[in-house]
């Protein structure tokens, strides 16, 4: 996160009380509690609970942060629509691990690729005794 006291934002143009402060936060790199500020400070309501049709989502069929995005919510709010129906969450039992580019990028970013968890992409990695990226075998950055 940069420091708040030096971000400038046209906090107007902000869809404060529209989005999620969490997910205008991740946008400006700022702090959810700077966008609750601001927003509070202009006497702008949260945002709505729920403003989406929870069901016809598809929980459970692909990661909960893939479904964030595109609606532009945060991780938890979908994981918790998910719980709330029951719903087991996505498993990734259908990628094919020996066909993914380890090495080759960061364990995050192929785990943002692929939609799972970045402990899940290490211990693939791991597994297949693959150096990490930006790790020189020889032991030499």
């Amino acid at each position: 996160m940069s420091d708040a006291r030096h971000l400038h934002v046209d906090w107007s143009a902000q869809p404060l009380g529209k989005v999620a402060d969490a997910v205008i936060a991740a946008a400006l790199g700022c702090t959810r509690a700077l966008v609750c500020i601001r927003r509070l400070e202009r006497g702008i309501p949260h945002a709505p609970q729920s403003v989406h049709d929870w069901d016809s989502q598809p929980l459970g069929l692909e990661p909960d942060a893939a479904i964030a995005r595109r609606l532009g919510v945060t991780p938890s709010a979908v994981t918790g629509a998910r719980i709330r129906r029951g719903i087991a969450t996505y498993s990734a039992h259908g990628i094919d691990w020996d066909a993914q580019p380890f090495g080759t990028m960061s364990d995050r970013r192929l785990a943002a690729r692929l939609g799972v968890t970045h402990g899940a992409v290490w211990y693939q990695r791991e597994k297949r005794r693959i150096e990490p990226y930006g790790i020189d075998p020889q032991g030499y950055r």
